[in-house]
């Protein structure tokens, strides 16, 4: 949960690098966000539309899943810049520009390279956890 949250507290920060595990962990949680968000919306829109509304069939579903719909739109737009910002700083972080990330294919294997070993023109490598290159833990 600390990668996810600290994703937010960088909320605009385009400058800098993320490390993988970083990148990551934010891409898994908001995903999980995302997927239970819907779930819990469209759950609590079928009981609006079946119990107060007393609505049948289709209606049922279609309250549910524009309730679904509604919660996740509004989550994503919440999420927009702090996840592109994550991901230009982990494009940073394997010392690419961040205009790499529109390049569907390329970006994907960029963003599962490994940090770089030294300092590049982004900044200082971030050691927060994951393991330096000679493949040892750091306690």
């Amino acid at each position: 949960m600390k990668w996810y949250l600290g994703v937010w507290k960088q909320y605009a920060t385009f400058k800098g690098r993320a490390q993988r595990r970083e990148y990551w962990m934010f891409l898994f949680l908001n995903m999980s966000f995302i997927l239970a968000m819907a779930l819990v919306a469209g759950i609590v829109g079928i009981f609006i539309a079946v119990v107060p509304l007393k609505m049948e069939g289709d209606s049922v579903m279609q309250a549910g899943a524009l309730a679904a719909g509604l919660v996740t739109f509004v989550y994503s737009l919440a999420v927009f810049t702090p996840a592109l910002a994550v991901t230009v700083r982990r494009m940073h972080d394997s010392g690419r520009s961040g205009w790499w990330m529109f390049v569907p294919l390329v970006s994907f294997i960029l963003l599962c390279l490994n940090s770089q070993a030294n300092n590049n023109r982004y900044g200082p490598r971030p050691n927060d956890g994951e393991r330096p290159q000679g493949g040892t833990q750091v306690a």
